[in-house]
């Protein structure tokens, strides 16, 4: 199976009140932190991010996508990448999580089998969609919930063959969502001495 990844950096960061794919951590951004993590793993044919309608400094060897359906949230942004892709799946992460493990990247594509999709749900029922991996046959379902205005992820996946992964209670510290400027200076402020 090929297997593509993109980093979903199309959104307005409204909370956030500036670029959440451009705050850094130790004088480097978010997305070069999960662009450099995807890439290490070595399992990845093919290297996107979803850009929305905008403009984002380019990386050597990754592609720019942007969305075909502009304001309609994250869904825009994955089937943009479903469209593009000549991968069998894509393993997607949300530009607002920064702390991402190679490990548990490549579980969450290792898991994936006869489904549609495997997406992480933490102990307290957390669900998250903007990471896990979504085959590319996905793509007419993604479209048809858009042109019926329906960009609710979880009822994509509702309406899927999903898999929901849990990972171990070390790991879930690895899917810490940045939305706010608040969440911002915690992040930075528990990183602090923190060796990378």
């Amino acid at each position: 199976m090929r297997i593509a990844c993109a980093v979903l950096a199309g959104g307005k960061s409204s909370r956030m009140r500036q670029d959440k794919a451009l705050l850094k951590i130790r004088e480097e951004t978010f997305l070069d932190i999960l662009c450099r993590t995807l890439e290490e793993t070595g399992i990845f044919e093919e290297k996107i991010v979803a850009v929305g309608r905008r403009i984002l400094p380019k990386r050597e060897g990754w592609q720019q996508v942007e969305d075909i359906y502009p304001e309609s949230g994250p869904l825009a942004g994955i089937h943009g990448v479903l469209a593009a892709s000549s991968a069998d799946a894509v393993f997607f992460i949300s530009c607002d999580m920064p702390l991402i493990t190679g490990d548990l990247v490549e579980r969450i594509c290792q898991r994936l089998s006869y489904e549609e999709v495997v997406v992480v749900k933490t102990r307290d029922g957390r669900c998250h969609p903007l990471c896990g991996i979504y085959k590319t046959s996905l793509y007419n379902k993604s479209e048809k919930a858009i042109l019926s205005q329906n960009y609710r992820m979880l009822e994509l996946l509702e309406q899927s063959d999903t898999t929901w992964l849990l990972p171990k209670e070390e790991e879930e510290i690895c899917l810490t969502n940045v939305n706010t400027p608040e969440e911002y200076l915690e992040l930075i402020g528990r990183l602090k001495g923190v060796g990378k």
